[in-house]
């Protein structure tokens, strides 16, 4: 955003895009004496017209939603479409961003509160106009707290969920910004604020090396068995492990295809916490997500099908284990995660040869089976009773 270039630039950073729309003269102050030959500009018509004088790179005008101007052009309009953001210019780079197709997108600095009990961020040229009127008896600190009370206050949130003081202004974006992400439920979007108002469906990164930090990363193992383990972390026909990575830690210089890598199980870890705390919706969103990074992600198959059942999206639930099966057709958990799609469908006996086939490929947690509420429909059927013998003889075994 505009308010972010002077910061930016101090530290050699040139971004992309930049983004203004505020009409105050103030927005000028942003572009002075700052190179913007290769940073492109986009604005709205309310922008201060002196952003546009002192902008020398490449422009671009987005119209809001029913502004007249966009209707002496209604054909562009249906082409590049138009944004729905307004108030903040977070909210329109968000959209922006949306429309760009990226992701995911990472936001910056949005804590939309008084984190630290401050207005302004230390490096900016607001807090720096503040710093200007210091005095004996007007503190730096007080100067935040007369600016932050100028509008109503009230109470957020905070993505450690304690409460945190804003006002109607900031509250107003961040409900903006919530809906912008909530109508664009494929694209990612992530908050990089440690401290600020919680944003729905926004996901917190404590920093942006969070994906190269051995506790948050995970790897793939290749030469890791595939069964489940006696004694190994499951809850009914979900495989709940998280992945850890080996590397050192330093993600500087990793590839496009183990960032692509990392991101899948950041999700599919996303998807067991959402598991565990039974938001089974929530958790099949995740290991969506994770799956289109990487779609031979076999954990995130399983672990999906279950949700689709817990969420009684049975279609979906026979699709993925269909496809599962395909990809891994030595993996005794699909079988079993059939053996409860049958179960729940009211259907034992193809249920029973499902859990049969789990057995043959190595599956030998039968306490499980016999405690599993998904498959209870089939431990009351004659097959399954029929079959209890073997059951027993190969639990003995």
């Amino acid at each position: 955003v505009d308010t972010a270039l002077p910061i930016l630039a101090k530290n050699n950073i040139r971004p992309d895009y930049i983004f203004s729309l505020d009409p105050q003269l103030d927005s000028t102050e942003y572009f002075i004496e700052y190179p913007t030959e290769k940073t492109r500009l986009v604005f709205t018509p309310t922008v201060n017209h002196n952003v546009l004088k002192n902008f020398s790179g490449e422009r671009y005008v987005v119209y809001k939603e029913g502004h007249h101007l966009s209707k002496d052009s209604e054909s562009a309009m249906k082409e590049k479409g138009t944004t729905q953001a307004g108030g903040s210019v977070a909210c329109l780079a968000l959209d922006m961003l949306v429309h760009f197709g990226c992701d995911p997108i990472f936001l910056t600095g949005q804590d939309c509160a008084f984190a630290g009990k401050r207005y302004y961020s230390n490096h900016s040229q607001f807090n720096q106009k503040l710093q200007d009127r210091i005095a004996r008896m007007m503190p730096l600190e007080k100067l935040h707290r007369e600016k932050a009370q100028e509008k109503k206050q009230l109470t957020v949130k905070c993505t450690q969920g304690n409460p945190l003081l804003t006002d109607q202004v900031m509250y107003s974006y961040l409900r903006t910004l919530e809906h912008i992400i909530k109508a664009n439920p494929g694209t990612r979007v992530f908050n990089l604020y440690s401290h600020g108002a919680e944003i729905e469906q926004a996901p917190v990164l404590g920093s942006a090396n969070y994906f190269s930090s051995p506790q948050n990363s995970a790897s793939l193992d290749k030469g890791k068995t595939q069964s489940m383990e006696e004694g190994s972390h499951t809850e009914g026909s979900h495989k709940e492990e998280g992945h850890k990575e080996g590397s050192n830690g330093e993600g500087e210089n990793l590839s496009q295809e183990e960032r692509v890598r990392r991101m899948a199980i950041f999700h599919y870890n996303e998807g067991n916490k959402f598991y565990k705390k039974e938001e089974y919706g929530e958790a099949l969103i995740r290991y969506e997500r994770a799956l289109r990074h990487n779609e031979k992600f076999k954990e995130a198959l399983i672990n999906l099908s279950t949700a689709y059942m817990k969420t009684k999206v049975f279609d979906k639930a026979l699709e993925t284990l269909q496809e599962g099966q395909i990809q891994f057709p030595q993996e005794p958990l699909f079988d079993y995660n059939f053996a409860c799609y049958y179960s729940l469908k009211e259907n034992p006996g193809p249920g029973l040869l499902a859990l049969q086939q789990a057995l043959k490929k190595g599956f030998k947690q039968f306490e499980q089976i016999e405690s599993d509420t998904d498959l209870s429909n089939l431990r009351q059927s004659d097959e399954y009773k029929t079959w209890q013998e073997t059951l027993t003889s190969a639990r003995a075994t």
